[in-house]
């Protein structure tokens, strides 16, 4: 698929950049917006620290401006070093044109981070249990599968680039420079080591409980409530009984035909 041969959207939050991440939620993009961030930041030689209530206005969100977290918000980024995040599914006329990271992860992980999510940071007093919510079709697997479905065939073009929030565990120094490969930016090892060690769970943790996040009112003492929860690598297990994680691998087994290979190798894996 060639995606540069095809229209793209005329609004100008689509042309204010040729650099996307994309995700479904709670694919890790938190982690990967801060690593680009502190790593644009330092490129610029700027001394702008970067917390929950900076970090989206160095790289925003691409397809709402909600909270103020939109490209309407963004700084005054050169052009080459424009990063936006985007969770829609993928259609011709959004991304045409695009240097893309897909963001993918345990689809187990992101359900069970997706419920905490729900329940308590935007929650209003509202409760599903986590079984009902994974078989839920609007929030559970099946919308998971819906949105790596659309990802199926543009995923094997030039212009993707498909990275497992489990690789950028085991190697995060090789997955940036990799992202910033793909994207074209100049990739310094000594920013790179920076905005590593600026963007440990422990330092977006400490933000977060210092101010919590930029246009939303929720409990971030809370840890169940925040955006940097757990940030581990199979936390499934603990989280998930054991006919939850059966209902989640045989849903994926039922489509794997119609997913992208990486995605359904993550069910399989052994850590």
């Amino acid at each position: 698929m060639d995606l540069d041969a095809l229209p793209l959207k005329g609004d100008a939050a689509y042309r204010w950049t040729n650099k996307i991440v994309c995700s479904y939620p709670k694919s890790g993009r938190t982690w990967v917006r801060f690593l680009l961030s502190n790593y644009i930041q330092l490129s610029l030689g700027n001394n702008i620290p970067v917390n929950f209530q900076t970090v989206y206005s160095t790289v925003p969100n691409r397809e709402t401006p909600a909270h103020g977290r939109g490209i309407s918000n963004s700084q005054n980024i050169p052009y080459d070093l424009r990063i936006a995040m985007d969770h829609q599914s993928f259609e011709l006329n959004e991304f045409a044109g695009q240097k893309i990271v897909l963001l993918v992860r345990d689809p187990r992980d992101i359900l069970v981070s997706h419920w905490h999510h729900a329940m308590n940071h935007y929650s209003n007093n509202r409760h599903v249990s986590m079984s009902s919510f994974i078989r839920d079709e609007n929030t559970g697997i099946h919308s998971l599968l819906r949105y790596m479905k659309s990802w199926r065939v543009a995923i094997h073009s030039n212009e993707v680039l498909p990275i497992t929030y489990e690789k950028l565990h085991r190697d995060t120094c090789a997955s940036l420079s990799t992202m910033l490969s793909h994207f074209e930016i100049a990739d310094h090892e000594v920013n790179r080591r920076t905005a590593i060690s600026q963007s440990t769970f422990e330092k977006m943790q400490r933000s977060e409980r210092r101010s919590g996040i930029r246009g939303i009112a929720y409990d971030y003492h809370n840890v169940n409530a925040r955006r940097v929860r757990a940030g581990i690598v199979g936390g499934y297990r603990v989280a998930m009984d054991p006919s939850m994680q059966a209902y989640v691998q045989s849903a994926i087994l039922e489509h794997q035909e119609h997913l992208p290979k990486i995605f359904v190798d993550l069910i399989s894996r052994s850590d």
